[in-house]
């Protein structure tokens, strides 16, 4: 009896020794784990009686529209967005503005070009309608010279007497003449100058072969020449040909070329290819020639 006992606080204090350390370490971190769980348990206790944090309020109207205070992130991206697009939006309108202005004086320039364009034409042709008929436009002599052939028959208003018949300008007229109610007609070899002996001795530019009313133009230089310088003619070198007197005259005539109207001065009569020309002084009566046989002339 007496030796168990001894031997039972023996093995007390030995169970104690073999754990040694890892005993000790063992306690401990079952100490440290109900430390731990004691302290998470008190953590969220906590947590949970800490109230929750107040939301951040919104920024008012009024701070989003100052210009100022600039917008972070995307809100500040859209209205920059937003800001071009107006910009663009303007500048296209002052474009189109523009556009439309350049295109409205354009167009009125345009206007009053075609309105002075239109304008002068039509008072050109009533400035050349109302012009006589095939009337030439200057009644100056003919700038053609050369020197003359026969010194008793020099040039008479620039036309001149030539040895023979030119052919360069080869063209002829029809002319009727009324005096005082009769039928006049204009007389043989006007033009055309002879010696004693009936030899021709030249040629003016402007003569006639026959009684007929046909003036010969026969030059060696095209020139517009008019019934003027034929009546010269005829009265500085051919008025003993039956010159009329009344050839001087400026007013008291009647004239028609190519049976119209004719209203400018017997001078200034056109001599041009197949003018068919009626002058009649103090003959009321009398009637414009219309046509003429001209058989190759």
């Amino acid at each position: 009896m007496s030796k168990s006992k001894s031997r039972q606080p023996a093995r007390k204090t030995s169970g104690s020794g073999k754990s040694g350390a890892n005993g000790v370490n063992k306690q401990a971190s079952a100490a440290n784990k109900t430390t731990v769980k004691a302290g998470a348990s008190v953590s969220t206790a906590t947590e949970e009686k800490k109230p929750a944090a107040k939301p951040i309020p919104a920024a008012s109207a009024a701070t989003k529209s100052l210009p100022s205070t600039p917008v972070p992130g995307k809100a500040q991206t859209r209205d920059a967005a937003k800001y071009e697009r107006r910009q663009a939006e303007r500048q296209m309108r002052y474009l189109a503005q523009r556009r439309a202005r350049r295109t409205k004086i354009l167009a009125w320039t345009i206007g009053i070009l075609v309105v002075l364009v239109v304008g002068g034409s039509v008072g050109f042709w009533v400035y050349q309608t109302h012009q006589p008929a095939h009337a030439s436009n200057s009644t100056a002599a003919a700038p053609y010279q050369e020197p003359v052939y026969d010194t008793s028959y020099p040039p008479v208003d620039n036309v001149y007497c030539d040895q023979l018949e030119q052919s360069v300008e080869h063209i002829h007229v029809y002319v009727t003449m009324w005096i005082d109610g009769q039928q006049q007609s204009i007389p043989q070899y006007v033009g055309i100058p002879q010696d004693q002996s009936g030899n021709t001795t030249c040629f003016y530019w402007l003569h006639t072969h026959d009684s007929s009313g046909i003036i010969h133009i026969e030059a060696p230089a095209k020139e517009p020449f008019t019934f003027g310088q034929f009546i010269d003619e005829w009265n500085q070198q051919f008025n003993n040909l039956g010159f009329p007197s009344q050839l001087l005259l400026n007013t008291g005539w009647t004239i028609w070329v190519n049976g119209k109207p004719y209203h400018g001065t017997l001078n200034s009569i056109p001599l041009a290819a197949h003018n068919i020309i009626t002058i009649a002084y103090n003959s009321p009566k009398a009637k414009p020639a219309t046509t003429y046989a001209w058989n190759g002339l």
